[in-house]
């Protein structure tokens, strides 16, 4: 019996979406760096696009969703998520150690995390572009099949005007 390949970064967030019943479109596109770059590669406006930044809260890897363009305000993650004020940003290496199926920038909003936070400016759209578990795919979704699916808390969490960051 041949063996089977394993599946591609992409191809497990097909699964993770599937399995979530959130509608989806994987997109192949040129290699993106970061969220900005999806956005470009994609042709659709930053604020479209969605990033995944990944925190942990002592041991509990946590996410928020927010459009590329924007920065996440930790003190509103704090508010909105409960979260103790050890929540840190996750590094690289924490990442892959975590999410070892993804590559690190691009790891999607179905991983499994302990909570999600979903900026509500996203909500504004019918359709966002987010990671799709590598920097060569990307995912098209309904940003409200993903708090459906998820349970995600929707709150402003990003810096705004005149913020500082946490």
């Amino acid at each position: 019996m041949a063996a089977t390949a394993p599946l591609s970064p992409s191809e497990r967030t097909e699964r993770l979406l599937g399995a979530a019943g959130v509608a989806y479109a994987i997109v192949g596109h040129r290699r993106a760096a970061c969220a900005a770059d999806e956005a470009r590669a994609m042709g659709l406006p930053a604020e479209q696009t969605a990033k995944l930044v990944v925190l942990l809260d002592g041991e509990a890897p946590l996410a928020v969703m927010v459009a590329a363009c924007d920065r996440v305000d930790l003190q509103k993650v704090r508010r909105a998520l409960g979260c103790s004020l050890g929540l840190r940003l996750a590094a690289e290496a924490e990442l892959h150690a975590r999410f070892p199926a993804f590559e690190p920038g691009a790891v999607p909003p179905l991983a499994p995390f302990a909570r999600l936070a979903l900026d509500q400016r996203l909500l504004t759209y019918g359709r966002v572009v987010c990671a799709a578990g590598d920097c060569e795919h990307s995912a098209l979704v309904d940003p409200e099949a993903i708090v459906r699916a998820t349970g995600a808390v929707v709150a402003d969490v990003v810096l705004g005007a005149g913020s500082e960051p946490s």
